[in-house]
């Protein structure tokens, strides 16, 4: 626009397999970089609205509080986001690798760890999420220790 500043627009589209709405919510920060959140399912992309040639977002997750965020930037251009239900049922994978570690896969929801599962202390994963395919995926040190995993509807 005129005062240099880029224009925001948002705009929602549904397309869910079952009845369990998540949220999606877009929020401009002070350095006009914009913050999209969402509880559940993957975060698609596509910079043109009438076209059917979705993406899975690939920028950087991170869990905040019971969702998921991730930065965008004004150099992105124009961008329309939705949430898209890959699954009715949920699934976790978890892969040893040969460098020792596990991969958690899973989509949509969020997974949470325990170290003990008599306790009902359970916390969000920390580690980075990265999206692969129609999941997510986080790759979880053996130096963390045992830990037990679930996924927790948002």
């Amino acid at each position: 626009n005129s005062d240099g500043n880029p224009d925001w627009v948002l705009v929602l589209e549904a397309n869910f397999v079952d009845t369990n709405r998540p949220t999606l919510s877009i929020s401009v920060t002070p350095t006009n970089t914009v913050v999209v959140a969402w509880s559940g399912y993957i975060l698609q992309q596509n910079s043109n609205l009438t076209t059917t040639n979705w993406v899975n977002a690939t920028n950087a997750i991170t869990v905040v509080g019971n969702e998921y965020q991730a930065i965008i930037s004004a150099s992105d251009g124009q961008q329309f986001y939705r949430l898209e239900s890959v699954v009715s049922t949920p699934s976790l994978g978890v892969f040893l690798t040969a460098t020792n570690t596990e991969i958690l896969t899973w989509a949509g929801y969020l997974v949470q760890q325990n170290s003990d599962l008599m306790t009902t202390n359970w916390v969000n994963v920390t580690n980075a999420i990265t999206v692969d395919g129609s999941e997510y995926q986080s790759i979880i040190s053996p130096a963390v220790g045992q830990q037990i995993y679930r996924l927790k509807l948002f």
